[in-house]
């Protein structure tokens, strides 16, 4: 089986505030972890969920705004096309109606856009459940450097 896709590069993702600001991370690097790194990535866990997480309700909030765009622009081309056929005396079927309406070009346009929208959403879904992950495995590692300090540095976590 042969799957294209556009790009294999998923670790970057470039946000751009509202400002133009562009501020690039590569997800790989953030959430990194090292030995030499772990009490530090213990403190800044929390507020770099809340982060990623605060991003994702954005996102998700932006992209429900252009669904019901989406939504309004079907109801709109809807009317239209009731009108149109109703001006020949023709009645259509529920079918013959949501194909006119999905052919619509602004209509296809908002559901492109739309589309676009529900990517980001799941590409952020799966960046926070990377972070839910990785505080799961920073209380794990953590615990066992604990052991560790505990037995005298006898067994390192980060040696398996």
């Amino acid at each position: 089986m042969e799957i294209h896709v556009d790009s294999l590069d998923f670790t970057e993702l470039t946000i751009v505030d509202m400002n133009g600001e562009a501020k690039t991370f590569n997800i790989h690097d953030e959430l990194k972890l090292s030995e030499y790194t772990i009490q530090q990535e213990m403190y800044t866990q929390s507020s770099k969920y809340a982060f990623w997480s605060s991003l994702l309700e954005r996102v998700r909030a932006y992209a429900e705004a252009e669904s019901r765009k989406l939504e309004q622009i079907g109801a709109s081309v809807n009317k239209q096309v009731r009108q149109g056929y109703a001006q020949q005396k023709i009645k259509p079927t529920k079918d013959v109606i949501e194909s006119d309406i999905v052919l619509n070009e602004s209509y296809q346009k908002q559901q492109q856009i739309v589309e676009q929208w529900n990517y980001k959403v799941k590409q952020l879904q799966y960046i926070v459940k990377a972070w839910e992950q990785r505080s799961t495995m920073l209380v794990q590692l953590s615990a066992e450097l604990r052991q560790t300090n505990k037995n005298g540095g006898m067994t390192n976590p980060f040696s398996h």
